[in-house]
Parts: C-alpha cells; structure tokens; sequence
C-alpha cells in the first residue's frame, strides 16, 4: 500500500506543477449504488490542468457515506386498546466510509457553442472504514461491540456527461458514471492457500457539479 500511496502523491504532484493554459477546479455531489454496500451519497472535489477545448488532467478526491440501521420484525400483539402493535429489534448500527482517489483524463466533444458532451477515465486508490455497532445488553453492558474495520485497494473510473456554461468561467454538468473498486483487508496465507476479506465497492452512479476555470 505504501507503494501505491507514494505513487499517488507522485501524479498528484505532477497535475498541480502542470504548467498550461488553464487550472479547473469541480465541486460534485450524487449517489453510488455498490455491489456489497447499500447505495449512499457520495461527493467530492477535482482539479486539474485544461490543455485546450478538447483534453483536462485532474485529481479526483470523494467522498463515501451510508449510515443505516439493521431492524427486523420480532413479534406482533394487540394493545389493550385493541391497536395492532409490532415489537421490533434493532442487531446493528452500520456506517460505511470511503475514499476513492484517482487520476483522470477527459474528453470533451463540442455540441453547440454552450454544450458540451465528454467522457472521462480515471485510475487510482481507494480507501474503504466499516464501523459496526452492536449492543446487545445496554443496561448490562455486555455483547457490546464497536468495531472499526479498514480495507483498501485498486480503483478505477468510467464517466459521461453534458456539461453547459453558466459565465465566462464557469459550467454546470451532469453525469453518469461506474466506479470499480474491490476493497480487501486481512490477508493470509494457510495450508491451502490465501483468504482475505472484501467489499465489492464497484456500481454506478449519478452525480451533478459543478467547473470553475481560472
């Protein structure tokens, strides 16, 4: 991991000594739908160099957020009032943190003088807490758990978009995108082999920002 976090802050580097035409700066916000995760919001911050009306550089920095509660259904009376009531359970409190880091490259492709459509890749790292809360005995204060697990790895990036002008620097855009990512933690080796677990963080996306040049 070290290796790819210096690796990072190599290409970050390099984006923020680019010397070109013009600097942009995003600001972006939407939801993500994992694949082992449930779906949550996610926002973030870009920035980068703009070589011409057709070709950006950026670093790409976002955030990840799902809180949610796990509730089921344990019994079932009728009050003396003759009210149905239903006696539920709360096993867990989950939060999900993550942060995917990444280089991109964008293309843009003219529509109209004020529109523009554009695609984009991105590569880098992500960065992946799960807090687990369980209280199974408040007063007692036994089965209590509050866990933090880390995990990390490879990320990467698909998107595309509309993007149109607000003022002479400035746009507004919206995009869909797919984010890759499978972040690992407690690897092993035994006598048959390696384990380790995971979170598929990969799914698709919407998400609206918007670009400031200067």
């Amino acid at each position: 991991m070290f290796k790819k976090t210096l690796l990072l802050i190599f290409i970050i580097a390099i984006f923020i000594n680019l010397s070109a035409v013009s600097k942009t700066m995003n600001l972006r916000a939407g939801f993500l739908v994992p694949n082992d995760a449930k779906t949550g919001f996610i926002g973030g911050l870009c920035y980068g160099t703009k070589f011409d009306e057709s070709i950006s550089l950026y670093f790409s920095s976002d955030y990840f957020y799902k809180n949610y509660s796990k509730i089921k259904k344990i019994g079932f009376h009728t009050s003396s009032g003759g009210n149905n009531v239903s006696e539920m359970q709360k096993s867990a409190d989950i939060t999900n943190y993550y942060l995917p880091m990444m280089g991109n490259l964008q293309v843009n492709f003219p529509l109209r003088n004020e529109v523009k459509s554009y695609g984009s890749v991105g590569l880098g790292y992500g960065l992946l807490w799960e807090k687990v809360f369980v209280a199974a005995n408040q007063e007692e204060d036994t089965g209590k758990i509050d866990d933090v697990k880390f995990y990390s790895g490879f990320n990467w990036n698909i998107s595309a978009g509309v993007k149109t002008k607000l003022g002479g620097n400035s746009s507004i855009y919206g995009e869909i995108f797919y984010n890759g990512g499978v972040m690992k933690r407690n690897l092993k080796a035994d006598d048959y082999g390696v384990t380790w677990d995971q979170i598929d963080m990969s799914g698709i996306g919407m998400r609206i920002g918007v670009e400031l040049r200067y």
